[in-house]
């Protein structure tokens, strides 16, 4: 039961680059989190079953940096035709304007 708690605690914790990206990066590609995301959760499914031991440091965290690193190379490699402001940016401007 623990592990398969586990592996869902993985593969939701793969979304964290995703939403970073989106929320803070202003050329942030879509390719970028899809390539993030994929690459993640091959990494953390092979770790898993091919029962591989990193330095004991969770499977989920190692897979996280791989993820973190395919997301953010990928996006900077390819341009999005029409970029748009994070969205944390445009909310800050939004409420800096009110006051």
């Amino acid at each position: 039961m623990l592990d398969l708690i586990s592996l869902a605690y993985f593969f939701v914790i793969q979304l964290l680059p995703a939403l970073l990206g989106i929320l803070f990066v202003r050329r942030f590609s879509a390719l970028g989190p899809t390539a993030g995301l994929i690459c993640g959760n091959e990494a953390m499914i092979l770790l898993y079953f091919l029962h591989v031991d990193v330095a004991d440091i969770n499977l989920g965290l190692v897979a996280l940096v791989v993820n973190f690193l395919v997301t953010f190379v990928v996006s900077a490699a390819t341009k999005d035709p029409s970029p748009t402001p994070p969205i944390a940016a445009t909310a800050q401007r939004a409420v800096g304007s009110a006051a």
